[in-house]
């Protein structure tokens, strides 16, 4: 139904009205917006958009002006202030207008002021209706490829492929019996025949959305099943499909920019992928494609084209093709991030072009210094790291020749990262001594690194003698972090330091060292008893003197935690405490402690018996001299010493014992009298 003054009357009245891109057209807006403004109820809201004649500035380029300035596209180009003036003519009093610079989104009523609508757009909600209308309209060929074609390019901007897939076959069905041709073989499509139609002769012949189609089939192909010979073969029939529409277009004063930039997306993915077999050519198409010009929107899709041949060309040694192209290359990645694997690809091609063409290491350094640290660990990235560390050791190499190590310090850190790329070599050895040299003083762990590295490659003399060094450096930086607490530092070389102690008589110094780490940075009392006693017996008076206090630190953590690891139960952290530990105090707490570990969780109550009788001995009448009692006679009686478990228990329960003063233990009678009963002399 097409809307008139007529039409107006016999339909509605309806709540919206949508019109897009349509006001432009006609050559009477009011007598267009008239009948629309009559269907409207009265709280009723028009839409519509139109370009914006804001858009045609100096300095824009041509080709994206070309759909607003075109003869005969647009009778009027509106600017806000003009289409407010026609919709305030015809009576609506709240208008909102919106633009993005190129199109002029208008919402106005007569009486609603209410003008937008708080709900997002919503994806699901679109594709819902497409798929809707697809079905409705399979009987209408071209309503059909309408509705087809915008819900494949909805399905593959979201990655469904296997929905995709589907709605290519039904095109595909629907294009055979109407078109006569074959989309799913774009190769076989006739496009000599179609060349010189008019557009309503060419109308018969193909779909007009068809080079949309191609694009996104080519996509399809790609993505989903890895075929970059298919996908070309689709971007190649949406280029061609683009030339033979153009003149027909013309005729009709039609532009249809969206069709326009698939075909460019198109040639830019197909030259980009024709790369990988035939670089050569596809620098031509390339070339080809700058001269006739590339449209704004496809600038980026052509250097993603341009990357691709030079990666090609550069990782092959087709430098003929490298080279006119690697300063365009170089402008674009030097000042920015590596942000995926085709840029990655570039990079290293920069590198060795500059390496390979132009004998410049350090220009090429540069480039995998960029492209490589965050490389994928496969195959291909490997190779790359390969080369890139050979390189680094040549340049070290070089700078070590030239002047020295202080030559080799200014170029560390062109060199660093390359040379950690792979394994070292025995070819390394010179800058690896030298960079380990270099650090021994301002950075420890560096010149530890260098010296490992070293050591690996080394001859068997040379190796001794950097171990000796390694392990001369970890005791004094260990000794430094230790005393200044550095706990960082100190961390980096334990592992050194107490494998150099336990192979061999270090000095008191070096043990107390790792005792004071076991008990400060660490944590652990226990392990620091172990190095503290071993220090404190040393003949230097003054170390021993240290180590002595710190051991006596160290024994009063260990007693507060087993007293705290038994009152909670946690006998396995007591078993871990007491590892390679002779406990003797005089503490009552402690004693008891340990008896209740001996008694529950180690099953041997003799031992336990022994520690409770100590802690009875060593504490005052009370809580703790009574439980004591109560356990010493529980553990004999385990123990099957009933006389003596006896003997504890009248003691404890004697006559004149108050309750109050045994507390919990009154009511523990009859438990203790089982356990003596059960007992066996």
């Amino acid at each position: 139904v097409y809307l008139n003054a007529e039409t107006a009357r016999n339909n509605g009245p309806f709540d919206i009205v949508y019109s897009s891109e349509v006001i432009e057209h006609v050559v009477d807006p009011d007598q267009f917006l008239g009948p629309i403004t009559d269907v409207l109820t009265d709280d009723g809201i028009l839409v519509l958009t139109t370009p914006d004649i804001a858009g045609v500035q100096d300095g824009r380029e041509l080709q994206s002006l070309i759909p607003l300035i075109s003869a005969g596209s647009h009778t009027v180009l509106f600017s806000e202030k003009g289409l407010r003036a026609v919709l305030e003519r015809l009576g609506y009093r709240h208008i909102k207008l919106d633009t993005n610079g190129d199109t002029i989104i208008a919402t106005a009523s007569k009486n609603n002021p209410v003008l937008v609508n708080p709900k997002p757009f919503s994806r699901d909600i679109y594709v819902n209706y497409l798929q809707q209308q697809s079905k409705i309209h399979q009987g209408h060929d071209r309503l059909f490829t309408g509705f087809t074609g915008r819900l494949l390019k909805e399905q593959i901007n979201d990655a469904d492929y296997k929905s995709a897939q589907n709605t290519i076959e039904q095109l595909s069905r629907n294009w055979k019996k109407q078109y006569g041709f074959d989309l799913a073989h774009p190769k076989t499509i006739d496009f000599q025949a179609m060349a010189g139609l008019d557009f309503e002769a060419l109308a018969n012949k193909m779909p007009f959305n068809l080079p949309t189609v191609l694009y996104h089939a080519g996509v399809l192909v790609l993505n989903r099943e890895q075929n970059p010979a298919a996908a070309i073969a689709c971007f190649d029939a949406a280029v061609r499909t683009i030339e033979v529409l153009q003149p027909a277009y013309a005729q009709v004063n039609v532009v249809d920019l969206e069709s326009r930039v698939m075909g460019g997306f198109s040639a830019a993915l197909s030259i980009g992928l024709a790369a990988n077999t035939d670089p050569v050519a596809a620098a031509k198409r390339l070339q080809r494609a700058q001269q006739q010009g590339i449209l704004p929107e496809c600038k980026i899709a052509f250097f993603n084209a341009k990357l691709d041949i030079f990666s090609a060309a550069a990782n092959t040694g087709i430098w003929d093709v490298a080279r006119p192209l690697a300063e365009d290359v170089s402008t674009a990645l030097t000042n920015k991030p590596i942000a995926d694997d085709r840029e990655r690809s570039a990079a290293t091609g920069l590198a060795l072009l500059a390496l390979n063409d132009a004998f410049d290491r350090k220009t090429g350094l540069y480039w995998f210094n960029k492209a490589l640290p965050d490389a994928p660990d496969t195959a291909l990235w490997n190779s790359m790291k390969a080369i890139w560390a050979d390189h680094a050791a040549a340049r070290g190499t070089e700078l070590l020749a030239g002047g020295g190590r202080s030559s080799l310090a200014k170029g560390e850190a062109m060199i660093r990262d390359g040379l950690l790329a792979r394994e070292p070599k025995a070819t390394d050895l010179d800058v690896l001594v030298a960079l380990g040299h270099i650090h021994q003083s301002s950075d420890p762990a560096a010149a530890k690194m260098w010296f490992a590295r070293a050591t690996k490659v080394a001859p068997a003399k040379t190796r001794k003698t950097l171990l000796a060094l390694t392990g001369d450096i970890a005791i004094q930086t260990f000794l430094t972090a230790v005393a200044s607490e550095q706990p960082q530092l100190a961390q980096i070389f334990r592992a050194d330091v107490e494998a150099i102690a336990a192979a061999k008589n270090s000095p008191a110094s070096v043990l107390l060292a790792l005792g004071l780490d076991d008990l400060n940075r660490r944590d652990d009392p226990a392990l620091a008893i172990f190095w503290l006693e071993k220090a404190a017996d040393d003949k230097d008076t003054a170390t021993a003197k240290d180590a002595a206090k710190a051991l006596q630190i160290a024994r009063e953590k260990v007693e507060g935690l087993l007293i705290a690891a038994s009152a909670k139960g946690e006998y396995v952290q007591i078993e871990t405490l007491l590892e390679g530990q002779t406990i003797q105090s005089n503490n009552p707490e402690l004693n008891f402690s340990l008896a209740m570990f001996y008694l529950n969780h180690k099953q041997q109550p003799s031992k336990a018996a022994t520690l409770f009788a100590q802690t009875v001995n060593q504490s005052k009448a009370g809580e703790l001299q009574n439980s004591a009692r109560f356990h010493q006679s529980l553990s004999l009686a385990r123990a099957g010493k009933v006389s003596e478990a006896s003997k504890i228990r009248d003691l404890l329960y004697a006559k004149g014992t108050s309750g109050a003063k045994l507390g919990a233990l009154g009511e523990r009678r009859q438990e203790l009298e089982a356990e003596i009963n059960g007992g066996q002399e």
